[in-house]
């Protein structure tokens, strides 16, 4: 099984994997998921995600809250397949991704890699967990949170 190099994420991505890594073991997964990373996110303030998550609740009413607690059941409830790639978390634990978070982290990289960026930061995941090909999409879009209106806000912004 290989690992995740880890140049590839930024200092505040790499902080949201290792919080998902104890979510992941907070609910019992074998895998880290879309769901597990997005309610890491959703947790950590001080990111360009988190950033962009006031600037929707400021301008658009998205609450908050209540996204936390639908991807909280949202976790409990889905499942995704060994994508037979580890997430080094500290302490050098490899930890398992599931498919559909290496899909999440392959985009976001190719997100970074359009904006002339080596690192892959939370809006780049949180524009791919918007995307309608991920899970995470519909608990999204439930709140306004879609691809477009991402892409518009940091153009506002």
């Amino acid at each position: 099984m290989g690992t995740l190099n880890p140049d590839l994420l930024s200092k505040d991505m790499d902080a949201i994997m290792n919080d998902a890594v104890a979510l992941r073991d907070q609910y019992r997964r074998q895998t880290i998921t879309p769901e597990v990373v997005l309610l890491a996110l959703l947790r950590r303030p001080n990111t360009a995600a988190a950033r962009l998550m006031e600037l929707f609740k400021a301008t658009r009413g998205v609450d908050l809250e209540k996204l936390d607690r639908q991807v909280h059941l949202a976790i409990e409830s889905r499942t995704d397949q060994n994508g037979n790639l580890d997430y080094i978390a500290r302490g050098n634990r490899p930890v398992a991704l599931s498919r559909q978070t290496i899909i999440l982290l392959d985009d976001a990289l190719s997100i970074a890699n359009s904006a002339e960026e080596v690192r892959i930061d939370t809006d780049h995941a949180l524009a791919v967990l918007a995307e309608s090909s991920m899970s995470t999409s519909g608990l999204l879009r439930q709140h306004g949170i879609t691809p477009k209106a991402i892409s518009d806000t940091l153009a506002e912004n």
